[in-house]
């Protein structure tokens, strides 16, 4: 398998590139207080009405039922998995040649472990790394991960050579990462 990956600007700059096309009928970074889906119309917390004639919207299914204020018995069934990402940065570059594994193991508390800087030497300066690390679990329970247990594997899995090889590290939780499939639902 190949995957094709920007030599400038990182990943976002396929979102980017994409979204040039309709930049005259975007709105960025707007807080939704409301979706009238009969009238199609978008209310924002600041006021403003959009009209539309096609709604794509990336906002989780649960939150956008919501705000279009639909209540059903169903929603509570719209579960998902959290994700909390730790991206950290090594003043070291890392033995490793490979662009992101999975790891099969219930005892270690990532499914996966990446290294951005293999992906793209522009990912991180030279003699550094850009790595990522990725933990599933209930949305309700992502305050419950911890990075000390994860660096703890990270150096008994000998990923790192020590921890103060760590630069910066930058979390992420995930509320709304991978749906989980309910049978009879469809």
């Amino acid at each position: 398998t190949i995957f094709y990956y920007p030599k400038h600007g990182g990943i976002g700059t396929i979102g980017n590139r994409l979204a040039e096309a309709v930049r005259d009928r975007t709105t960025l970074n707007a807080r939704i207080r409301r979706i009238d889906l009969r009238r199609q119309t978008v209310h924002l917390s600041d006021g403003q009405v959009w009209r539309y004639d096609r709604l794509v919207s990336s906002i989780p299914l649960p939150e956008f039922l919501s705000l279009a204020g639909h209540h059903s018995a169903q929603t509570p069934l719209l579960v998902s998995t959290g994700v909390t990402v730790f991206n950290m940065g090594l003043r070291t570059t890392v033995p490793h040649d490979f662009h992101w594994c999975y790891v099969p193991n219930l005892s270690i508390p990532f499914y996966r472990f990446g290294i951005y800087s293999n992906i793209s030497k522009r990912a991180a300066p030279a003699g550094h790394s850009a790595l990522y690390i990725e933990c599933a679990g209930p949305p309700a329970r992502l305050n419950q991960i911890s990075f000390a247990d994860i660096r703890s594997h990270l150096l008994r899995l000998k990923w790192i050579g020590n921890a103060k090889e760590i630069d910066v590290v930058h979390r992420l939780d995930l509320r709304y990462a991978y749906p989980v499939p309910l049978r009879g639902l469809y």
